[in-house]
């Protein structure tokens, strides 16, 4: 997660180390709920600004394996004066 963060300040696309799945670029993924991302954000300190999730489908392989939920959570912090 740490990598591909920090890779992603340099390009927004995938950097692959071997298939495209394994890569070290954007998008970064985070396995938190959006409820426990705002939550962590929140613990941050300062003010959010801005709180917004999107669904996303989810393929019939990833429900098949057991995927239940899929989206994109955006979070902006005002930081602290």
């Amino acid at each position: 997660f740490y990598v591909k963060r920090f890779i992603s300040t340099f390009t927004a696309r995938r950097v692959p180390l071997g298939s495209y799945n394994n890569n070290i670029g954007a998008p970064v993924v985070s396995y938190l709920s959006h409820e426990q991302f705002v939550n962590y954000c929140r613990e941050l300190g300062g003010e959010l600004v801005l709180v917004d999730y999107k669904k996303r489908k989810i393929g019939k392989f990833w429900r098949i394996v057991g995927m239940k939920k899929r989206g994109s959570s955006v979070v902006a912090i005002k930081k602290p004066s």
